[in-house]
Formats: C-alpha cells, sequence, structure tokens
C-alpha cells in the first residue's frame, strides 16, 4: 500500500525516534527507530535512518520490516538519500575524530542484500547534501570547507540569509 513520509523529533524524554506509518484503509505502524533523520526511496521499498551517534544507517525494508544496519568503517556517516530506484544509498560521511574532509559512498542492495560501500568522491573538502540525478550517471553536491556537522549541529562554513518577504 502507499507509505507515509517518515519524520523524527527529539523527546525532553529521550533520543529521537522516527515512526514510519503505513497509509490506506489500514493504517499502521510499520517501524519506529532510534533516529533524527530519514530518507525514503522514491519507489516506497526502503527507509534509512541516520542512527544518532553517526555510526551508521538502518535500512528498513518496508514490504517486510526487516532492519539492515550498514556502516562504513572508522567513519561518520552525516547524510542519506536514496537514487532514484531506490535501489541505491548515497552517504555522506567523514573521519570519526578530527575530519577534515568528507566523501560521497554508495550502497546497493544486490540479490543477497545490501552490499559493502563504494566511494565515489576522493576530493577535499565536506560534501554536503548528495542529490543523485534520475538516469543514476550524475549527482550534485554541496561543499564547505568545515564540517557543518561540528559545534552541536551549527552550521560552519556555510552560511545562509534569512530574506524577509515584503
Amino acid at each position: 500500500g502507499p507509505w507515509a513520509g517518515c519524520a523524527g523529533a527529539r523527546s525532553s524524554r529521550g533520543p529521537a525516534q522516527v515512526h514510519v506509518v503505513a497509509l490506506g484503509a489500514d493504517v499502521r505502524t510499520v517501524g519506529v527507530v532510534p533516529a533524527s533523520t530519514c530518507a525514503l526511496a522514491p519507489d516506497g521499498s526502503f527507509a534509512a535512518f541516520l542512527l544518532e551517534d553517526r555510526s551508521g544507517v538502518t535500512v528498513l525494508d518496508l514490504s517486510n520490516g526487516k532492519k539492515t544496519k550498514l556502516s562504513i568503517e572508522n567513519l561518520k556517516i552525516t547524510a542519506a538519500t536514496f537514487g532514484p530506484k531506490g535501489s541505491t544509498l548515497y552517504v555522506t560521511a567523514c573521519a570519526a575524530k578530527d575530519a577534515d574532509r568528507s566523501d560521497v559512498f554508495t550502497f546497493s542492495v544486490g540479490l543477497h542484500g545490501w552490499e559493502d560501500a563504494n566511494q565515489i568522491t576522493n576530493k577535499p573538502k565536506f560534501k554536503v547534501d548528495p542529490k543523485p540525478l534520475p538516469g543514476a550517471r550524475y549527482i550534485l553536491y554541496q561543499t564547505a570547507t568545515q564540517d557543518p556537522n561540528a559545534g552541536g549541529g551549527r552550521s560552519r562554513g556555510r552560511r545562509f540569509r534569512r530574506f524577509r518577504s515584503r
């Protein structure tokens, strides 16, 4: 059936949890994961949850509720998004301590489940907000000179301006 989006919220009573809810005649919870960030595959097959400690991503198969943890040794994952077909998960990851850069990696689902990560960038700077384009031939991302995830969630290295409508 059709799937709702997923959203997380931090509670004063504990860590954030993301809820995935199936919509339709039978509204029901498909999964709950301790996380604050979630990405949905465009085809509705998977949801990916960024773990609170950034040690990896939990992927929830929405057809059967099976959870799979994906990680990259000695790296913290800072963002996750699915490719257009839903069979590839793009993540940005950096060193767990004293990071001076991040790179984009992919996890692909194969015949026997999720495969090991494949690094697709290898240049200086922090990669931010990866966006794979339809056709799987291109990916867009922003760069920052400082870790945008450092400093308790404050963005560093990128400037944002707030504009008021008149």
